[in-house]
């Protein structure tokens, strides 16, 4: 994600939803330095995806975030988080 990140073109902005127990993994990658990303524990993903400037929707595939995208329309990378819940089935679902 960090090579993504610092080698695509530096006007794309991103926004990440992660629980603060993990914050330090964005420290730790110095993904926290970039200036095009930003992070935060909550982010409302609803009004996030409505904007008419999301051009891509990264998620875990869950039902929710699923359904979300495809009600505005925007389209989904999924990276499932877990194997032993729907994740990995929406993703082939959405394909």
């Amino acid at each position: 994600i960090h090579l993504a990140l610092t080698k695509q073109n530096k006007s794309l902005r991103y926004l990440w939803s992660l629980d603060k127990p993990f914050h330090h993994l964005l420290t730790e990658a110095n993904i926290d330095q970039l200036p095009n990303v930003r992070y935060a524990s909550y982010l409302p993903q609803v009004e996030i995806l409505k904007h008419g400037n999301v051009i891509l929707f990264i998620s875990h595939g869950g039902f929710n975030s699923v359904a979300e995208s495809l009600i505005f329309n925007k389209p989904m990378l999924i990276i499932p988080l877990s194997p032993h819940l729907d994740h990995a089935d929406n993703g082939l679902r959405v394909q």
